[in-house]
């Protein structure tokens, strides 16, 4: 289906379109269904009598010629940059006012891109433009995966991978189709894992993971990304594919996976992406598993209590409010909680265990009593005047009447210097409610 659009093609690097005079654009066969064009089978035969296939405006000849361009080494020279996928088609007007056709790539006119100016046309046979909407013979592209390793089934396989055109080709193939087009494409696993990293790829590895969630190539698909875990993980990008394989496919395929995390739950609590690929698996895990990473990030809490990173996965765990998996994390910041309060991040892990357990509550307010001085330094403190009022509200709201007059009887004292400071003014204002 032919979908118009205002950007043009031909454009040089930094030009104007409205200079370009472009009157309208067309996305071409390569992005059209791919049903539509009858794919078959490989018993089966391409309808060579569709009115789409057969377009009479469009020799054979450049056809060919299309097809060529199309796997040819040149299209495919961007691998490390990005796999961008798929060409269209453009109708210009020119100054002239003659309007024509050219070809491009997707990328040719991003800012800075890799491919800009770059274009190839279409001639006929007389040196002219091809004045025609082509239509790409599918029993080329299928002859072409079905070949052993080969350059051109390479270069297919890189610019379709990824692209608009992939997408519909996966909602065109039937079940044997499917199987023959995911072992190709889970062969060139490198290919598959670099598409992981680009936001173009993650679309069609999206659509890709959908198709096969009930089906054993998720195994497949699973221990490809599980060779590159921790890119994956700590990547934008590279996260989001990983998480699509914890949301849509069943415990057993992502068990390698969550394995790895398992294993590198330190690293990844405290990485500024890993910390939400890791909050990603927490919410999906299940079983045994579970239990082994609520455990091992329990172990390390001491550590990710004041940590800007590990700290969010850590108060993410206690929400959950497992009972064993929260005691073992108070006890092991027992003792610890004053000089957290003092702490911008860690001030915030304690009013988390807080408010999550009565048991640390009463723990946090006995080591503030412990000094006399204590209540009034915390309440004085840019970050500890926190916790105090925290701990006057809990201890209110709960009705444990003993333990806040205890911690106001302690403040009391030191309310004309509390007066000379924005915290302490703050804990007065919640004794005075």
């Amino acid at each position: 289906m032919a979908i118009a659009t205002s950007k043009t093609l031909n454009l040089k690097h930094g030009q104007n379109p409205i200079r370009a005079n472009v009157v309208d654009r067309y996305e071409d066969a390569m992005v059209q269904s791919f049903r539509s064009l009858g794919l078959k089978d490989e018993h089966g035969a391409i309808d060579t009598n569709s009115s789409r296939i057969k377009n009479q405006r469009f020799p054979a000849a450049q056809k060919s010629s299309f097809q060529a361009q199309l796997l040819s080494a040149n299209s495919v020279s961007d691998h490390d940059g990005g796999i961008w996928g798929y060409r269209f088609f453009a109708h210009e007007v020119d100054n002239s006012g003659t309007r024509r056709n050219s070809v491009s790539n997707t990328r040719t006119f991003e800012n800075n891109g890799p491919h800009a100016g770059n274009r190839c046309d279409i001639i006929t046979d007389n040196g002219q433009l091809a004045e025609a909407d082509p239509v790409i013979d599918l029993t080329h592209i299928q002859d072409t995966l079905k070949e052993e390793k080969c350059l051109q089934k390479e270069n297919l396989i890189y610019v379709l991978q990824w692209s608009n055109v992939f997408q519909a080709l996966l909602d065109a193939c039937d079940r044997k189709q499917m199987d023959s087009l995911v072992r190709t494409i889970l062969w060139e696993s490198e290919s598959f894992i670099n598409a992981a990293f680009c936001r173009q790829g993650i679309y069609s590895i999206t659509k890709l993971i959908r198709k096969l969630k009930k089906s054993d190539h998720a195994f497949t698909v699973t221990a490809i990304l599980s060779t590159k875990f921790l890119e994956l993980m700590t990547d934008h990008n590279g996260r989001q594919v990983i998480q699509t394989c914890f949301i849509l496919f069943r415990h057993e395929p992502n068990e390698i996976l969550y394995e790895k995390t398992i294993n590198h739950c330190h690293y990844l609590a405290m990485h500024k992406v890993g910390c939400r690929a890791l909050n990603d698996c927490i919410s999906t895990i299940s079983g045994q598993q579970r239990s082994r990473l609520l455990d091992s990030i329990a172990g390390i809490s001491d550590i990710l209590c004041d940590d800007p990173y590990g700290n969010y996965v850590l108060q993410n765990v206690m929400e959950l409010n497992h009972r064993d998996v929260n005691a073992r994390i108070f006890d092991c910041l027992r003792g610890k909680f004053i000089q957290l309060a003092q702490r911008k991040v860690g001030s915030h892990t304690v009013e988390k265990c807080m408010g999550i357990s009565q048991t640390c509550l009463l723990s946090v307010i006995e080591e503030m009593l412990k000094s006399p001085q204590t209540p009034k330094v915390l309440a004085q403190h840019n970050f500890g005047n926190y916790v105090v009022q925290k701990a006057l509200h809990m201890t209110r709201e709960q009705g444990l009447i003993e333990l806040y007059n205890s911690l106001v009887n302690s403040l009391k004292p030191h309310f004309p210097a509390l007066m000379k400071t924005a915290g302490g003014r703050k804990v007065i204002e919640v004794i005075n409610k």
